[in-house]
């Protein structure tokens, strides 16, 4: 599981905290925190999204790139990449590409 903090008030910068978590074990219902990434982007993180089985998780941010995260062996946290987002297109009816 991942989760996203943030927080900015007129004392502080913005303060970013991405935090992934697992499970405290088979009869347990709580997470035990095993990564903080402070700060994950240049700018707010603004989409968080995770594979089905928790290995593979992306995150995209404000500073207008993505990055994708990875679980290690024995689940140590991965950088894996990260790249500029692209402008959305789509093909029109006419077959042209339009960009959003």
């Amino acid at each position: 599981m991942a989760t996203v903090e943030s927080r900015q008030d007129n004392a502080f910068p913005l303060d970013i905290r991405l935090k992934f978590w697992s499970a405290g074990g088979s009869t347990s219902q709580r997470y035990v925190q095993t990564t903080c990434v402070e700060p994950p982007h240049r700018a707010e993180v603004t989409s968080l999204c995770a594979d089905p089985t928790d290995a593979v998780f992306v995150t995209a941010g404000g500073d207008g790139t993505f990055k994708i995260w990875a679980r290690g062996k024995e689940g140590a946290l991965l950088f894996v990449c990260t790249q500029p987002i692209a402008p959305a297109c789509h093909n029109s009816s006419d077959g042209s590409k339009q960009q959003q």
